[in-house]
């Protein structure tokens, strides 16, 4: 037989144990809404386009291939770089 494969019920039941993953919320705390509560409003961010892309965070634009992302993406960056207002939003 092949190494790979347990020989009896205890190298299986080792074998079936360490293949379980675990999720990522197991062993987690849960929050304490009442502490966050009390800690008042977050702080209010800067924004590139309001309310829309955010100043130092991530952006993801998404969507199927061929709708127009990249010439969004580009359109944005442009505008940005060159004028206070975009597409009736503030930049």
């Amino acid at each position: 037989m092949s190494e790979d494969i347990p020989q009896d019920a205890d190298q299986r039941a080792a074998q079936a144990k360490a293949n379980v993953i675990q999720h990522p919320s197991v062993g987690r705390k849960t929050l304490a809404w009442g502490a966050l509560q009390q800690r008042g409003a977050p702080p209010g961010r800067d924004w590139v386009i309001d309310h829309w892309v955010g100043m130092g965070h991530v952006t993801l634009l998404a969507g199927r291939g061929g709708i127009g992302k990249s010439i969004l993406a580009q359109q944005m960056a442009s505008a940005i770089a060159t004028t206070p207002t975009w597409w009736c939003l503030t930049t």
